[in-house]
This record gives structure tokens, C-alpha cells and sequence, in this order.
């Protein structure tokens, strides 16, 4: 496995674990250091970008699971999303395919997929180029194409497309909600993003982490999958936080423009201090569409299942009471 470390990947490693699977972990010097990873795990300090670390790692594994990627919203070197995302997909696949391993999970995005309408359709569209916007959407579809790539040259993978993860864990920059759920707890949220409307799918750790197993234990090699969640609106995200919290706020709807505009100044900022932006105005590109999915392959084919979102945001702010982040 490789990403073992990140949010989503704790919860896939564990649950693994729970399962009786051995476990060898390749991660990163400077990850991992506060996370006690079950007894079966066997962990490999390197990167991805290494590709004769990738092949050692890959010695006699029957299978991979590669969720490792470069998640952030901006750098000052667009290189480095591509080594991670693409060189590092590429060094896996390679090593798949030299080591002769049986099976090969490969995490995407949603945001690798053509935007939805308010109601998702069924069929797994790539996006078209005009989509892509930042430098994670850009690298995730390149590393799409070379996946397929391979595929077709006999290599068995599938692809899963997780939604937008939720739930226990790290408020990391990746972890939406939950920088969400912290910025309306201690009043730093300053509004929501255009009208409310736009819908994306919230898809709770745990079903994602047993929708892994459930792809390497009963899916067939070539088939990928839809990891959503429930379909919803910003605004009702929202209103489900406040709900939840019991701290009731007017937000105001943010118009696109004045985001760009936030955007633009954040940026030059940025390239100023060295300081990440808190948004781009290739972030705000991204909020102008829906991001509905479709799990219904998994739900049919794997016996996949889905948290409803307000049950699985309870869990996610208990979490983080007991743990002192809110």
C-alpha cells in the first residue's frame, strides 16, 4: 500500500489489517511518525518517486493498493504534483508489471471525471481538458490515461473514484468537511461558496475504506468504481453542520466574482510569502460545478453501502470533540 498515512489511507490500512491481510506500508520520512499502524504492517520509509524503492516494496506482494497523491490546493512548483501524482502512478505500475502482481487497486478523483448535472449519470465519463483546472486535476487525469494505458497492455487494475471524504480523522487541508465542521466552531468561516446549490457526494471513511475490500475481494480485474456518497448541496451541508453543532449563523452566499477576486489576492500573496493560499481562483473553477456521483456499479456488483451524511457527521464531530479539535 502506499498513502497509508494520509486521511482516507489510515482508515483503508486498518481496516485491512482487521481483515488478517499482511500489510507492507511505503511511506514517507516525514509521515507516519505519530500513527501506530497495526501489528501486520510492515512499514518501508521512501517515496513514490523512487522507483527502485517502489519495485523493492512490490517484491512478492499479490497485490497493490496505491492511494498515495499530492492533494494540495497550490505550490510554488506545479513539478512536484506531477512527480507525485504521474512519475509516482508510473514507478507503481511499472513495478506491478515487473514483479508480476495479481492485482492492482489504483485510487483517482472524482474531480479526473467529466462534471456531473444536479443528478449524476451512471457511466464513468473521464473529463474532457477544458475541466481541468488546478494542478491536482491536471496530474490525476494524466496518471488516468497511463493506468489505462497499462490496462490495456494486460496489467489487471481497477480504478476507484472516491466522492469527498468525510469523517474521523486530521483536519488536514485535504479534509474538507472537517476544516468545515473547525471553521463554523470557532467562527472563521466567512460565508458559503456561490448560492449553496451546487451538489457534490460526501462518502464517509468507512465506506470508502470497506468499498477497497470489497473491490479486491470481489471485483473483477478492468472494472472500476464509483466511491461516492449522498448527493447534496453545499447549502445543505451546511445546514446539517449548524444542526449538528447547535451554533446557529446567517452565512452569507459569496458570489463567484468576489471569490475569484479573493483568489487572485491570495495567490499574489502566496508567491510573495511562500505562505499557502486559503483559495485560488482555480479552486473557485472548480466550485462552479456539480460533482454528483453515481455508486450504483458498486452498490449492484460489490454489495457496496452508504453512510447517510447527517449519521455520518455526527460520528465525525463526536470524533473531534473527544479528540479536542473543536
Amino acid at each position: 500500500m502506499t498513502g497509508g498515512s494520509g486521511f482516507l489511507g489510515q482508515q483503508v490500512v486498518r481496516h485491512f489489517a482487521a481483515h488478517d491481510y499482511d500489510i507492507r506500508l511505503l511511506i514517507r520520512e516525514k509521515r507516519g511518525n505519530d500513527y501506530q499502524f497495526p501489528t501486520n504492517v510492515e512499514t518501508v520509509r521512501g517515496d513514490i518517486s523512487d522507483p527502485l524503492i517502489v519495485k523493492s516494496c512490490a517484491e512478492d506482494c499479490e497485490a497493490i493498493i496505491h492511494m498515495a497523491a499530492l492533494t494540495k490546493r497550490w505550490s510554488r512548483s506545479k513539478q512536484v504534483f506531477h512527480d507525485v501524482n504521474v512519475t509516482g502512478t508510473w514507478n507503481i505500475l511499472d513495478a506491478a508489471i515487473e514483479k508480476k502482481v495479481e492485482r492492482v487497486l489504483i485510487t483517482s478523483t472524482f474531480l479526473a471525471l467529466k462534471p456531473s448535472n444536479e443528478k449524476a449519470g451512471a457511466e464513468i465519463e473521464p473529463a474532457k481538458e477544458d475541466t481541468l483546472y488546478n494542478a491536482y486535476q491536471q496530474t490525476k487525469w494524466e496518471s488516468l490515461k497511463i493506468t489505462e494505458d497499462c490496462r490495456r497492455k494486460g496489467l489487471p487494475i481497477n480504478i476507484l473514484f472516491p466522492g469527498v471524504i468525510y469523517g474521523p480523522g486530521a483536519v488536514r487541508e485535504s479534509n474538507i468537511v472537517g476544516n468545515l465542521i473547525h471553521d463554523h466552531e470557532n467562527g472563521k468561516l466567512a460565508g458559503i461558496i456561490g448560492d449553496g446549490s451546487h451538489i457534490w457526494s460526501f462518502v464517509h471513511t468507512d465506506d470508502v475504506a470497506k468499498g477497497y475490500l470489497l473491490v479486491l475481494e470481489k471485483a473483477a480485474p478492468g472494472c472500476d468504481y464509483i466511491l461516492g456518497g449522498e448527493n447534496t448541496s453545499l447549502k445543505n451541508l451546511y445546514d446539517l453542520i449548524m444542526e449538528i453543532s447547535g451554533k446557529k449563523i446567517r452565512y452569507r452566499k459569496i458570489p463567484f466574482w468576489q471569490l475569484y477576486l479573493g483568489g487572485m489576492i491570495e495567490e499574489i500573496k502566496a508567491r510573495l510569502s511562500g505562505i499557502p493560499p486559503r483559495l485560488t481562483r482555480e479552486e473557485v473553477s472548480i466550485y462552479r460545478h456539480n460533482w454528483a456521483l453515481d455508486s450504483t456499479r458498486a452498490i449492484r456488483d460489490l454489495g457496496y453501502k452508504i453512510t447517510p451524511l447527517k449519521t455520518g457527521l455526527v460520528q465525525t464531530f463526536q470524533w473531534l470533540r473527544d479528540n479536542g479539535i473543536i
